[in-house]
C-alpha cells in the first residue's frame, strides 16, 4: 500500500467508515435509524453507561440524549431523568418507579409492560408512544402530552392527568379509577373498556359513578 493510501485509510478508520481491511463500510439509513444497544463502559464494569449516564437505580441524567437506544428491562428507579430524551428509545419492561421524568421529551418511545408508577411526569412529552399494559399508577403527569399514544390495558389508577392532552389517545381496557382528568383535552380519545370508578372527570367537579366502564356516569 501507498503512504498516501495508508495515510487515506488510516483517517477513514478513526472516522469509523473503513473495515478492518482496510474497505469502506457505508451503513444504511435503515440501520442507522435502528435503537442502538446501550454499551458497557468500561468492559469490566457491570453499570451501563450511555452519553454519561450510568443506567441504574436513582441515576443523575437530567438532560441527557438517550434517543434511540434499547433499554428493555432495565432499572432506573428513582432516577433523575429530568429533561432526558427518550425518542424512538425502547423501554419495554424497564423499572422507572418513582423516577422523576418531568419535560421528559419522548416522541414514539415503546414503554409497552414498564412500570413508572409514581412517577414525576409533570409536562412530560410521550405522543405517539407505545405504552400498552404500562404501570401508571399514582403517576404525576400534570400537564403532560398522551396524544395519540396507545395506553391500551395500561394501569392509571390514582394517576394525575389535569390539563394532560389525551388526545385519539387509546386507553381501551385500561385501570383509570381514581385518576384525575380535570382540564384534560380528551378529543376522540378511546375508553372502551376502561374503568373510571371515582375517577374526576375533565370539568373537575363530577367524580365518575361506581361501575363505570367505558363512560364516566
Amino acid at each position: 500500500m501507498k503512504v498516501g493510501t495508508g495515510l487515506r485509510v488510516a483517517v477513514l478508520a478513526l472516522a469509523g467508515v473503513v473495515g478492518v481491511g482496510g474497505g469502506v463500510a457505508v451503513a444504511s439509513a435503515a440501520e442507522a435509524a435502528k435503537p442502538k444497544a446501550a454499551a458497557a463502559y468500561p468492559a469490566s464494569n457491570s453499570v451501563r453507561w450511555v452519553r454519561s449516564c450510568p443506567i441504574l437505580p436513582e441515576a443523575q441524567c437530567a438532560g441527557v440524549d438517550l434517543s434511540n437506544y434499547r433499554f428493555a428491562g432495565y432499572d432506573l428507579r428513582g432516577a433523575n431523568l429530568h429533561q432526558v430524551d427518550f425518542s424512538r428509545s425502547d423501554l419495554s419492561k424497564a423499572k422507572l418507579a418513582g423516577a422523576d421524568i418531568s419535560f421528559l421529551f419522548a416522541m414514539n418511545v415503546n414503554f409497552a409492560e414498564a412500570d413508572l408508577s409514581g412517577v414525576s411526569g409533570q409536562s412530560a412529552v410521550l405522543t405517539y408512544g407505545t405504552l400498552d399494559r404500562i404501570n401508571l399508577k399514582k403517576a404525576d403527569l400534570t400537564g403532560a402530552s398522551l396524544a395519540s399514544a396507545n395506553i391500551g390495558g395500561g394501569d392509571l389508577e390514582g394517576a394525575k392527568l389535569n390539563r394532560a392532552d389525551l388526545s385519539r389517545a387509546d386507553l381501551r381496557g385500561a385501570r383509570l379509577a381514581g385518576a384525575d382528568f380535570t382540564g384534560a383535552t380528551m378529543v376522540d380519545t378511546r375508553l372502551e373498556g376502561a374503568v373510571l370508578d371515582g375517577a374526576r372527570w375533565t370539568d373537575g367537579v363530577k367524580v365518575c359513578a361506581t361501575g363505570s366502564v367505558g363512560v364516566c356516569r
